[in-house]
């Protein structure tokens, strides 16, 4: 049994796997975290843990793992990684982009793939077919496009993302087809939504020039609100980083499955 718990900027993620099956998942709740913590490691007692740390510096959760007696190991602090690494500049690479990258070869293993993360920013990561990652590329999520238009601009407003992506002043658009922005609330957001999509599919277009067979992933936090708009066809995989944390967590133990 293995534990993942992958520490981004807001929020701590969880994941519980017997070899490389996924039983539970979730988000460590706001309030009392560490009840929840000692919830998972109770209910199914882990033999091994791996922290991801993307973005809080607290280590409460080293701390709370070490009164309870638990060992871990954390990514980043000189573990292998099951692909050989092409990236320049090594010790700048996320974890998250380190785990996509071990998610794509455990999944997709002899074929090439693009990894796309639609979360607080957008990111492709390209591994070839014999599992050798070639870094990619990193742009501005939805949410950072729209706050990005309002913070330099001195009219334009902030405005967040519909749940789901319709509005009426879309008249008869659907999600798939608005292009008219009869607002400027809407204008804002087809142009953000739209357009990343638009970008998304260029993307690919100049990777897929390099390698025709390219098997497309696209994951994190935006990917519902932009799957149905892209041209390109996409595995969704939602839970994709938390089966590449856990392939690294495997690939380090003494007995890998």
């Amino acid at each position: 049994m293995q534990l993942i718990l992958d520490i981004g900027n807001t929020r701590t993620k969880f994941g519980q796997f017997d070899a490389r099956i996924l039983l539970a998942h979730g988000i460590l709740p706001q309030e009392n975290p560490r009840e929840k913590l000692r919830e998972l490691l109770h209910n199914r007692p882990p033999d091994a843990i791996l922290l991801s740390r993307s973005g809080q510096t607290d280590d409460w959760i080293e701390a709370e793992l070490t009164a309870l007696g638990q060992s871990w190991k954390l990514l980043g602090q000189n573990l292998r990684l099951p692909f050989v690494n092409h990236y320049a500049t090594p010790h700048t690479l996320g974890t998250d982009r380190m785990a996509l990258a071990a998610a794509a070869v455990a999944e997709f293993s002899g074929t090439p793939c693009l990894v796309i993360d639609a979360g607080t920013c957008l990111t492709f990561d390209w591994i070839d077919a014999e599992g050798h990652y070639w870094g990619g590329s990193i742009h501005p999520g939805l949410k950072m496009r729209l706050e990005a238009m309002h913070r330099f601009t001195d009219r334009l407003p902030l405005e967040s993302l519909p749940e789901p992506f319709v509005s009426p002043d879309f008249g008869s658009q659907d999600a798939q087809t608005a292009i008219r922005g009869l607002s400027t609330r809407d204008g804002l957001i087809i142009g953000s939504v739209q357009g990343m999509a638009a970008e998304i599919d260029g993307m690919v277009g100049l990777y897929r020039a390099e390698s025709p067979d390219l098997k497309v992933v696209l994951t994190g936090g935006d990917a519902p609100r932009l799957d149905g708009l892209l041209k390109t066809p996409t595995f969704a995989r939602p839970d994709f980083q938390l089966h590449g944390l856990n392939s690294i967590l495997l690939f380090n133990s003494l007995a890998p499955l």
